[in-house]
């Protein structure tokens, strides 16, 4: 994981001079770094790292007229959830209890987290800056 979080680090320091001005960037958090799940410990804690970067990042980047955000999605019907390593009754368990604490009874669709990132990108967010939009319908105010 170390890896990954430099290469992260070293990308964006190496775009840092290419960004066009004004500009907006938004990370892809989760909405777990709110709430808890079994076995993603270090998944939730690097995504948490990662909210804090936005936020210093969103600080240091404003004078150069770049705005940077984050999106945390919340539980969203792709096909990552095949690839949990989980039987598909243990999936099933899962997807049910999940499903119970979203508010209108069903996963994100991918669009719904696409328009509020492609929002955070327009200029109709150009007041926006080091916020962490969670997209999870209501999961973690239910």
């Amino acid at each position: 994981m170390a890896g990954q979080w430099r290469r992260c680090l070293n990308t964006f320091a190496a775009l840092r001079n290419e960004l066009a001005k004004p500009a907006s960037v938004v990370f892809v958090g989760t909405f777990l770094i709110r709430s808890s799940f079994p076995g993603l410990a270090a998944y939730i804690a690097s995504k948490a790292a990662l909210a804090a970067q936005a936020r210093t990042l969103a600080v240091e980047f404003a004078p150069l007229d770049v705005r940077i955000n984050m999106v945390s999605p919340g539980p969203t019907a792709t096909a990552i959830w095949g690839t949990l390593g989980l039987s598909d009754d243990q999936l099933e368990g899962v997807a049910e209890g999940v499903t119970q604490r979203l508010l209108p009874g069903h996963f994100l669709e991918s669009a719904a987290v696409a328009n509020v990132i492609l929002f955070q990108l327009s200029q109709g967010a150009r007041g926006v800056y080091g916020q962490d939009w969670v997209v999870d319908n209501g999961y973690t105010v239910s």
